[in-house]
């Protein structure tokens, strides 16, 4: 059974690379290959320096936000150990189908390896930490999308769409807000709601997930100042990003108002979810639709996309580096909650 899941979840694999792979070929086609290496000489590695350090800013903030919320779970940890935690967890959520999944379990069970802190904890953190990302994230999705309704000329027939999207979208973020400052059990609603309990990894976890459940409530409920700081760090890293988008694309010498640049996050945090390994193709053809869209051409949005892929490869392979130097198996982080009932039982 085991070795009929894995050759599913590895054709799985296989196939979402393939099309991705297919997809990126036929677009470097269409925009020319000639066109975006032309492009990509303007860019100095003094200015990959640069955008590649403000990329890395980004990253320093929300290890910040993280050692914050470690702090409040009563652990000092250097910031050192955290940020390079961090990167690991990046290096995996890029690397794996689905994005910003499985590097979270890799920070958790870097800090058990590192910090001895017991995975459960370590757990809680993360779990807290991605939380506040998606506080931030929709947020800034649904004020993103209200602003474009504002600052676009939407044509009629996808008006009424994407206003239905704004409005389920605030109504989704203030209950998930409520839920979580009223210390209501969200996450096993939904588990419920959706039937999710009758899966039987969630059966064997439901008293994991209780209490991890209750470490999240635990913290937005009672520890407002604290939510506070880390939803403000949560907003600066958004700028930053934001900014970071616009730095590359004026240093392709594109000077492009800000309204230009929330459209194109949106879209490029939309591509992420697509369950594709390393995003391939979906990257680049998000830039091609979305610079197509702005006036820009097919080339632009791709040179732009292939910049991004190269950043996040190469913090990727940053990553990698310390989890083997670390002398971590990722099939000791995925299958280490196998072994951590313990750990959330309370002991270490």
């Amino acid at each position: 059974m085991f070795n009929q899941l894995n050759l599913k979840k590895n054709f799985s694999f296989a196939l979402s690379f393939f099309i991705g792979a297919l997809v990126f070929i036929l677009l470097l086609r269409k925009a020319g290959l000639e066109k975006v290496l032309k492009a990509l000489a303007m860019l100095s590695i003094w200015k990959g320096l640069i955008i590649f350090l403000f990329f890395l800013l980004g990253i320093v903030i929300l290890t910040w936000r993280w050692k914050i919320i470690l702090e409040y779970q009563g652990h000092k940890i250097s910031f050192k150990k955290l940020f390079i935690a961090k990167i690991v967890g990046f290096s995996i959520n890029h690397l794996t189908p689905i994005l910003y999944t499985g590097g979270e379990f890799a920070r958790a069970y870097v800090l058990k390896k590192e910090a001895k802190i017991s995975y459960s904890e370590g757990l809680a953190s993360v779990a807290i930490d991605k939380v506040l990302d998606v506080i931030c994230g929709s947020l800034f999705f649904i004020l993103g999308l209200f602003f474009i309704l504002i600052q676009f000329e939407i044509p009629g027939y996808l008006l009424n769409p994407l206003l239905l999207i704004v409005i389920i979208s605030l109504i989704f973020w203030v209950y998930f807000y409520i839920k979580l400052r009223d210390g209501k059990n969200l996450f096993s609603s939904i588990i419920n709601f959706f039937g999710l309990n009758k899966i039987n990894f969630i059966k064997k976890n439901k008293e994991k997930i209780v209490k991890l459940e209750d470490e999240i409530i635990k913290f937005f409920k009672y520890k407002k100042k604290v939510f506070l700081t880390t939803f403000s760090l949560s907003v600066l890293s958004m700028i930053i990003f934001l900014f970071h988008f616009k730095l590359i694309l004026f240093f392709l010498n594109y000077n492009i108002p800000i309204k230009e640049i929330i459209l194109a996050k949106i879209i490029f945090l939309i591509a992420y979810i697509i369950p594709i390994p390393v995003a391939l193709g979906v990257l680049e053809a998000t830039g091609a639709g979305i610079f197509i869209v702005l006036g820009l051409g097919i080339d632009v949005g791709i040179t732009f996309a292939l910049i991004i892929r190269a950043l996040n490869l190469l913090l990727s392979g940053i990553g990698l580096f310390f989890l083997s130097r670390f002398g971590i198996k990722l099939t000791e982080v995925f299958f280490n909650n196998k072994n951590s009932s313990s750990d959330l039982n309370g002991k270490k």
